[in-house]
């Protein structure tokens, strides 16, 4: 009765286990587009989530998304450099060091601070943000079934600081 009850914990044990191991969620990053606001602009902010608690914070990001320029203009700087922006909930103070291109229709974001300090994103929550400017803003209204923007399959990647072991992980 004893090896049979054991048997059955074990068994109990594994069964449960694989649930466990798969309802931990990966960390990453995510869009969260905003409504139009007076300006015709759609605001995107880029998210993190489910940031690991065992490292000294986020120091880096790398991904490339495409967004549909049929219906939407990213918003660039006269040098065509995609304009970022931030704000006081935003986690990433100095978009200077975020280094932004775009080729067609297809966006690269890199976002690395090594020093350590003041861009290290110790918790969940919005990067920072881009601006897409809908061609035709009125075909837009009352569409909840369009969404422009996807990241590219294999180009996100995640890089925590271990000031500890002085190292760096993606």
């Amino acid at each position: 009765m004893i090896k049979i009850k054991k048997i059955m914990c074990f068994a109990l044990i594994m069964l449960c286990l694989p649930i466990t191991i798969y309802a931990k969620e990966q960390p990453c990053v995510f869009f969260a587009p905003q409504s139009m606001n007076e300006d015709n602009e759609i605001i995107v902010p880029i998210y993190t989530k489910n940031l690991p608690a065992d490292n000294d914070g986020l120091c880096g990001t790398e991904f490339q998304f495409a967004y549909d320029t049929e219906q939407f203009t990213l918003k660039v700087n006269e040098s065509g450099r995609p304009i970022l922006g931030t704000n006081e909930t935003m986690l990433v103070q100095n978009t200077d060091i975020v280094e932004t291109t775009v080729n067609n229709d297809v966006v690269s974001v890199s976002y690395v601070d090594f020093s350590g300090e003041n861009n290290v994103v110790l918790r969940d929550g919005p990067l920072f943000y881009f601006t897409l400017i809908p061609k035709n803003p009125n075909a837009l209204w009352n569409s909840d079934d369009y969404y422009p923007l996807r990241f590219l399959a294999g180009s996100v990647n995640l890089i925590t600081l271990d000031k500890e072991n002085f190292s760096l992980s993606a």
